[in-house]
């Protein structure tokens, strides 16, 4: 089977590499300020709207991909000729209510494509489970979170922040620096190993948005979960190049 090609997939990466890079320079800006010899991080409110809304953007970008690739190719003029008149607008469904209004091109999908339906549908099981990512600790159901912060934006409060005093735990040593919430640092049994500053733990401020979400832990997943969903629709839908290696960009970036 020939897959199509992507006219989005490129430009995807670099929203998400720049996003990554966002979210880098945020990070060492905190653990900067956590260390004493740094001002607290200029513009965090800005730096994290923008690092989550191009996460958001990519969603939108598949399902644009998604449907003038496998859809258009077999649907019926009728729908072809609104699509392209741009009287509707289809975005990612991250509802399973979504799959069943005929408004939504991606309900058509269960018809015309029986490999891209269940996928998605696959997607949004997970987060009505609150279901964790394959393989990692990634909560599905935050995806809806990153949607509402980036959508309601212009209309709440959520994406202001507060610095909550003496609610995170941070350590440094040779191999590098860690962060936890210090919650998650009285858990029975936890412990930061002594290459990472486990003999020298200290209390810092928490930053998180009006919503409760900690600042830089909901920039990870905006930025790694995100980057792992586009690999998964883009490898198995579409003839792309390499895929989506934030951890590559990172090294490459902090050399």
């Amino acid at each position: 089977m020939n897959l199509p090609s992507s006219a989005r997939f490129e430009g995807i990466k670099e929203k998400l590499e720049f996003a990554e890079k966002q979210r880098m320079d945020l990070t060492n800006a905190l653990f900067g300020a956590y260390e004493g010899d740094r001002p607290l991080p200029q513009f965090l409110r800005q730096t994290a709207e923008g690092i989550l809304g191009h996460a958001r953007e990519c969603f939108d970008h598949l399902a644009i991909d998604l449907i003038e690739e496998h859809l258009l190719p077999t649907a019926d003029a009728a729908f072809v000729a609104e699509y392209h008149s741009g009287r509707s607008s289809h975005y990612f469904p991250f509802f399973g209510t979504q799959l069943n209004n005929p408004k939504n091109a991606f309900q058509r999908f269960e018809q015309v494509n029986p490999a891209v339906f269940p996928e998605v549908k696959t997607l949004i099981s997970a987060m009505d489970a609150k279901a964790k990512l394959p393989m990692t600790n990634f909560d599905a159901a935050d995806f809806r979170i990153l949607r509402e912060m980036v959508n309601d934006k212009k209309h709440s409060r959520v994406m202001e922040y507060q610095v909550v005093a003496d609610q995170s735990v941070y350590a440094r040593g040779p191999m590098g620096m860690v962060i936890m919430d210090k919650s998650q640092f009285s858990v029975p049994g936890m412990r930061i190993g002594g290459a990472f500053g486990g003999h020298s733990p200290k209390s810092v401020p928490a930053y998180r948005f009006a919503n409760g979400k900690d600042i830089p832990h909901f920039c990870l997943f905006a930025t790694r979960a995100t980057a792992i969903v586009m690999n998964n629709f883009y490898v198995k839908f579409f003839s792309v190049g390499s895929p989506i290696d934030l951890d590559a960009f990172q090294r490459q970036n902090a050399a």
